[in-house]
């Protein structure tokens, strides 16, 4: 491909999201096939005033419980260390006060898990049917990625005895 077809290519990608709010259109790949040309992955950036945050969990637990589920998680290595409090409070709807630099959470451990931890936080909602699990699997890749940075799916339901499932439960009960 030369030069020019690249140029006229980009050219025609940004008019794609010219009626997006798009600020911004970065074609990230290109696979070459002969004269043909296919983008793989096209990444949008969107324009901040006017971009609507992906997907996030309802209210379900305080400000002070989240924060202190966010602690524990810390602690016993389910999300690094480094994670804001502010971009996971957010997304798992502890507050409506959305961060500057919104991203995912990174989960550092196995799907079941992720799977008992929100099924725990959003027990209550789930209880009183004003969410349900599918629910729940529709939002977890909006909010979770992988330590890899592709975004996570729940794990079928299928309880798996463990030590941090037990820590979580035990935690729970207390929230």
């Amino acid at each position: 491909m030369t030069e020019e077809e690249k140029k006229a290519f980009l050219a025609g990608m940004a008019g794609v999201f010219q009626g997006a709010n798009m600020q911004n259109a970065q074609v990230n790949m290109f696979v070459e096939s002969g004269a043909k040309v296919v983008y793989k992955e096209v990444t949008a950036i969107r324009n901040a005033e006017h971009s609507v945050p992906s997907a996030r969990f309802p209210a379900s637990i305080g400000y002070e419980h989240g924060a202190e589920v966010l602690i524990l998680l810390k602690e016993r290595g389910f999300v690094p260390s480094s994670t804001d409090p502010s971009v996971f409070l957010y997304q798992m709807g502890c507050t409506d006060e959305c961060p500057q630099q919104l991203g995912p959470i990174v989960w550092l451990k196995n799907k079941q898990l992720l799977r008992e931890m929100l099924e725990l936080w959003f027990r209550r909602l789930i209880a009183d049917k004003a969410l349900s699990k599918a629910r729940i699997e529709e939002i977890c890749p909006q909010v979770f990625v992988g330590e890899d940075g592709l975004q996570l799916s729940l794990a079928k339901p299928k309880p798996v005895p463990s030590l941090e499932s037990d820590e979580l439960k035990k935690f729970f009960a207390t929230v």
